[in-house]
């Protein structure tokens, strides 16, 4: 099995990702990716006696490769004596803070007037204190990487369990098929194509991109919930069918363009309808480049890879291109308005 890394970079992950599926070979597939940089600016914060002590210690934690934005001074350093009134250290402290508005950084607290004890707390008076205190600067530094993702692509990998189709594998399995769609006079889109021999049937099938050898038993799957297949009508005469109400006009375009590729014959076409071509807008929606990159969390030895996503497709459809973790700690999570999905080293889960 052929795979092959692709290294990108780009000034948003959007970008970095449309570069990424530019680059992938015919006859390929996206297998997994890692987001390196999701490109979003960042900030960092650091305190220090001076500006420039608060703000080098700052740019010491941006990467190399990093674009400053915007730096701030956030709070400027600031040294002064206060005279204050309390009756002890403690309240001389507080008194302090009360005055500043912040709990100072204090370098020396001096008895400067001794209060009056009183009698039985009669005329009890406060000490005053001289206090020097000082503040930190804080600086704040904005920056942005450039986003970076590091993709493996190779043959498609996919098992059985991954079919979401209805595999049309005899002719008089597909016949039965016809024979209801015509009686119900609802027959969907469909692409018909003739071959010579069983090979060329099945090197053809396996290039349109939503149809392909399941690694586990060898049977052709569908990522799609369309019907598909090929069968002997006679001897040394093959076809080649897929069709559906979900049969978008991208998805027969595809299957047109690639069965015509390898050397097959049309035998007969449906196109989709206008409302069923409105359903590619739909179908884009829902593909994995429709998910994005949100953050990433850490609980413990835990690692979440946060993700954002438009549908439970979309987000499914997203999860079956990254490689399942080797590890029970790391997850992937991609959160939609019907609810989150994940996948983690078992597989793909809906959160309850």
């Amino acid at each position: 099995m052929s795979e092959k890394t692709i290294e990108v970079e780009a000034d948003t992950l959007e970008e970095a990702r449309a570069q990424v599926q530019s680059q992938i070979p015919e006859g390929l597939h996206l297998l997994s990716e890692q987001v390196i940089s999701d490109g979003k600016p960042k900030t960092v914060k650091a305190v220090a006696d001076t500006t420039e002590s608060a703000s080098a210690k700052a740019q010491r934690e941006i990467p190399a490769k990093a674009t400053v934005m915007e730096k701030k001074e956030l709070t400027a350093p600031e040294q002064r004596i206060i005279t204050v009134q309390a009756f002890d250290e403690r309240g001389a402290e507080l008194e302090a803070t009360r005055q500043l508005g912040h709990p100072p950084v204090i370098k020396r607290l001096e008895l400067t007037g001794m209060g009056k004890r009183g009698f039985l707390g009669i005329g009890k008076t406060p000490s005053q204190y001289e206090i020097e205190v000082s503040r930190q600067a804080l600086v704040e530094i904005t920056y942005k990487v450039r986003a970076k993702v590091i993709a493996t692509v190779g043959e498609k990998r996919v098992l059985a369990r991954d079919n979401v189709g209805t595999r049309l594998d005899s002719f008089d399995k597909a016949r039965s098929y016809w024979v209801n769609w015509m009686s119900s006079g609802n027959i969907p889109p469909f692409v018909d194509y003739k071959f010579k021999t069983e090979s060329d049937c099945i090197k053809a099938i396996t290039r349109i991109s939503f149809i392909a050898k399941a690694s586990d038993t060898g049977e052709l799957i569908s990522t799609e919930p369309v019907y598909y297949g090929y069968y002997q009508v006679d001897t040394g005469k093959f076809e080649v069918l897929i069709c559906g109400k979900t049969l978008t006009y991208e998805m027969f375009r595809e299957a047109m363009e690639k069965l015509a590729e390898a050397g097959g014959i049309l035998k007969d076409k449906k196109e989709p309808t206008k409302k069923e071509a409105r359903s590619v807008t739909k179908h884009s929606a829902e593909s994995p480049s429709s998910v994005t990159f949100q953050r990433e969390e850490r609980k413990g030895l835990y690692i979440y890879y946060i993700y954002n996503g438009p549908s439970k497709d979309a987000a499914i459809a997203f999860l079956k291109t990254i490689q399942p973790p080797t590890s029970h700690n790391v997850y992937y999570i991609v959160e939609t308005p019907e609810g989150n999905l994940g996948k983690d080293i078992d597989g793909i889960y809906e959160e309850q």
